[in-house]
């Protein structure tokens, strides 16, 4: 699967983690291999607040609380979704990831070591947009 794909598919799954569903004339068109702009510009149109972080390590994943699942840019320009970080039994955390490119075999576990090697740095963390008068909007004064 091409890099540009993983990013529009990183994306789409993303929302519709959110409760955002995207048909496909609203996904953005490719204007290159860094489509980091395109899938802002696309989230914030479908009601999604992307904050991109760069030169983020390894102790930044573990450390995201509850700005699950966030999406990661890997140095040849694919994308695949941070699903959480975890421990392993040995007392080593392993990345959740779901690579949109073998997104057949479901989420996979991937060591610190293998993640950091693909890894460009970089995340786009993803908040859902409530409109005022959104019936999904959760309750709370803050």
């Amino acid at each position: 699967m091409a890099p540009e794909l993983t990013a529009l598919r990183s994306m789409f799954l993303v929302a519709m983690h959110h409760g955002l569903h995207q048909a496909p004339e609203e996904l953005p068109t490719i204007e290159g291999p860094d489509m980091l702009p395109a899938v802002l510009r696309a989230m914030r149109q479908l009601g999604l607040h992307g904050k991109v972080m760069r030169n983020c390590g390894w102790e930044k994943l573990g450390a995201l609380g509850t700005a699950y699942p966030a999406m990661a840019i890997r140095r040849d320009g694919s994308w695949v979704i941070l699903v959480h970080v975890i421990p392993a039994g040995d007392g080593t955390r392993h990345a959740a990831i779901l690579d949109p490119a073998e997104e057949h075999q479901g989420m996979q576990l991937c060591a610190e070591a293998s993640f950091v090697d693909t890894w460009a740095g970089t995340l786009v963390l993803c908040k859902r947009i409530h409109a005022l008068r959104d019936e999904s909007q959760p309750f709370g004064l803050c």
